[in-house]
């Protein structure tokens, strides 16, 4: 848990390798605004549940299955599975400024998917989930099926290739 700035700060200075590459192009994810999807508009600013727009709510509905206005541990999909350590009564930092209101920052709750403004200097605050542009790492590491079928066709292609040379 930290305030907003110490959270901008921790994500920015994330540094990962996996043995060939570096990745070290890690934020705070971002917040739409407006965003139509939002169950609450006002002014211009879009907040409440429902808010897949942003990068948190994309993750949270989108991907994990998660419902507008419920924890994500009550409903998402089998994908939830994949993570470790979400904190399902917390709040999470965004990236985005809460505009008009500078002291505040956009932040999403885990535990009813609701989105809103926190305040930044708020101590301890609120937990901060780093994120990257692109696939980190996926292109590194094929999958075990993939292995299985070139191992399989090589293995053809050596026995045809033997089989061809005993024939003749």
């Amino acid at each position: 848990m930290m305030n907003w700035g110490d959270a901008k700060t921790w994500a920015a200075n994330l540094s990962f390798t996996d043995g060939v590459n570096v990745y070290d192009n890690w934020r705070l994810p971002t917040t739409l605004q407006p965003d139509a999807s939002c169950g609450s508009q006002a002014g211009g600013v879009s907040y409440g549940n429902g808010c897949a727009g942003s990068e948190m709510g994309h993750l949270v509905f989108l991907e994990l299955g998660g419902v507008a206005g419920w924890g994500i541990t009550t409903t998402h999909n089998s994908n939830y599975n994949l993570f470790q350590n979400i904190n399902p009564l917390s709040t999470y930092w965004s990236e985005t400024e809460y505009v008009p209101d500078a002291t505040r920052a956009w932040t999403f709750s885990m535990y009813n998917s609701y989105q809103f403004g926190g305040y930044k200097n708020q101590y301890p605050g609120y937990y901060a989930w780093a994120v990257s542009s692109g696939e980190v790492g996926i292109a590194a590491v094929p999958e075990a099926d993939t292995w299985a079928m070139l191992l399989a066709g090589l293995g053809l292609v050596g026995f045809a290739v033997r089989r061809r040379v005993t024939v003749k």
